[in-house]
């Protein structure tokens, strides 16, 4: 949500100069005049919005300040679905945003909180965003505890592994979401050498590459399924060894966590679509 008490700032990637926002990591320009000029020249990632309304009212003697604001806010909301500012809220915010949608069926308009990483092997990219989802993803492993607290409780002779089998499973998941979206990066930067495209961006209950549309779609839309599901099949390979039934099944269900990534190649989801769109193009 965009609020008064929202504090924007501008990401790392994003210079501006000369009336002009360059945004390094998805390779684009955006052109703006000179009151867009003194909107920006105000941001100090520090000031709210109706801080900076205030300041503002001092540079427009005479405009009422709820326009001032109203604008400014409308200014804060189009470049952030550009992509080109961060807008932090305080956790009360972020948790009415979300409850909002989920409870109203009502759709608030998202504040994109843009992340960059950067790296040119795999390796380096894929620790960086495992680092970076373990503090965006605490909730799931909060509930994870709360879930291990009441298989204790209700079954006391439970052993230690089973009683982890939660975090396990949330750490499982938070990799492969890793490998997946690292690989993306990796493939994009590799076949455009470019190492500063692609950046990932947070919104409640969502997480995502976003990166410029090339000419190499294809290629990098199928790069991270497949090599998620390669891990997946290796570790369900691996569980061949394992003699216990119990700790087969529950070797195969981790696997299953990196092997289902596989869906995201179907032409209805996000990877699939970009795979697919060619073949669906309409030729005059």
């Amino acid at each position: 949500m965009i609020l008064p008490s929202s504090i924007p700032s501008i990401p790392p990637g994003v210079k501006v100069e000369n009336r002009c926002i360059k945004d390094a990591s998805l390779s684009r320009e955006h052109k703006i005049d000179k009151v867009g000029n003194l909107f920006l020249s105000k941001i100090d990632g520090k000031k709210s919005i109706h801080m900076i309304s205030e300041e503002l009212e001092k540079d427009f003697v005479n405009v009422d300040y709820e326009k001032i604001e109203g604008d400014y806010m409308q200014f804060l909301r189009i470049l952030n679905r550009q992509h080109c500012i961060n807008i932090d809220n305080s956790l009360s915010q972020k948790l009415l945003g979300t409850l909002v949608q989920l409870l109203q069926f009502r759709r608030v308009e998202p504040s994109n909180s843009r992340v960059e990483i950067h790296g040119t092997s795999l390796l380096s990219l894929t620790v960086k965003t495992l680092l970076l989802l373990q503090y965006k993803l605490i909730w799931m492993y909060l509930l994870a505890l709360i879930n291990t607290i009441c298989l204790m409780l209700l079954l006391p002779g439970t052993t230690m592994i089973a009683g982890a089998f939660s975090f396990i499973a949330v750490f499982l998941f938070s990799l492969s979401l890793a490998l997946h979206e690292a690989t993306h990066l990796f493939t994009l930067r590799k076949l455009t050498s470019n190492d500063q495209l692609g950046h990932f961006e947070f919104r409640p209950l969502l997480f995502r590459l976003v990166r410029p549309v090339t000419e190499h779609e294809a290629s990098i839309g199928v790069s991270g399924p497949l090599a998620t599901a390669g891990v997946g099949v290796i570790m369900a390979w691996a569980g061949m060894f394992i003699s216990d039934p119990f700790f087969y099944l529950f070797w195969l269900f981790l696997s299953s966590i990196f092997f289902i990534h596989l869906i995201n190649l179907f032409p209805f989801c996000s990877d699939g679509k970009k795979l697919f769109s060619p073949f669906f193009k309409v030729k005059i």
